[in-house]
């Protein structure tokens, strides 16, 4: 650099570092001949500093982070009012307040909410269905008195809120393994609804749906084309290992039956 350009750098000095305004400058500015600059170390900056050039180290309100390099530590940031800092702290020692508690358990049951919710919605509504626990002791016309009856003689071998199954809860229990596929069941009544006209009768009844479960299991006559439905797991045709769920929808109201009970 030349004598001459240093010179003037040197001379706008104070303005360009901020010392004075635009209106002091004409009063505050004197020229500086420098004969020789100081070499300055890595970490320091050559500055212009009461009326000389000299070498100083950078300062300003920058943050600077900790080294955290010992084994447990974590780099952590802490504020007080206006006044922020950064350090290093041990695992396991950090303190949560009462409210940052309150808010993580209130988060963590809500999660734990939705992971419930979203997973009945992917299973979907059929694995909801009741699970079939066996048949009933005792056998019974399709004249049971009803759903409800039905349902309290279930209870009195399963225990409460066993009912009598309907042939899609007996698919399902099939599908999801719960009913052992070594045995036979000969036969049971299962509500069923299929609107079906078996024995082609002019019934108002039958388009009721009550034409495959005995009027709702209420009836244990053979008239009027009322029939109910006979669940049974027996070997296919043709087939004499593998046992399959058979339904018989046209199965005369007077049969004696045992009750499949679901739960």
């Amino acid at each position: 650099m030349r004598k001459t350009k240093l010179l003037y750098s040197l001379a706008l000095a104070p303005l360009l570092l901020g010392g004075y305004s635009d209106t002091e400058v004409g009063t505050n500015v004197s020229p500086l001949t420098v004969t020789s600059l100081p070499k300055c170390p890595d970490d320091q900056f050559l500055v212009y500093r009461n009326g000389a050039v000299a070498c100083e180290a950078v300062t300003g309100t920058g943050a600077s982070l900790p080294d955290c390099k010992s084994m447990g530590q974590l780099l952590t940031y802490t504020k007080i009012g206006e006044l922020s800092s950064f350090g290093c702290t041990p695992k396991g020692s950090i303190m949560l307040s009462t409210s940052d508690q309150t808010t993580i358990t209130d988060l963590l049951t809500q999660i734990t909410k939705i992971g419930t919710q979203i997973t009945s919605i992917g299973m979907g509504s059929r694995v909801a269905a009741r699970t079939y626990r066996g048949v009933t002791p005792a056998s019974y016309t399709g004249a049971l008195g009803g759903a409800a009856a039905a349902a309290a003689t279930c209870a009195q071998t399963y225990g409460a809120g066993a009912s009598m199954c309907d042939a899609y809860s007996m698919y399902i229990s099939i599908a999801a393994g719960k009913v052992d596929m070594t045995k036979d069941i000969a036969g049971a009544w299962v509500y069923q609804a299929d609107w079906t006209n078996p024995f082609t009768m002019n019934n108002a009844e039958l388009t009721a749906g009550l034409g495959d479960n005995c009027s709702g299991y209420t009836s244990g006559a053979t008239t009027n084309g009322i029939a109910g439905t006979k669940f049974s797991l027996l070997t296919a045709a043709g087939d004499a290992t593998n046992r399959v769920p058979k339904f018989y929808s046209n199965t005369l109201c007077t049969n004696q039956l045992p009750i499949a009970c679901c739960q």
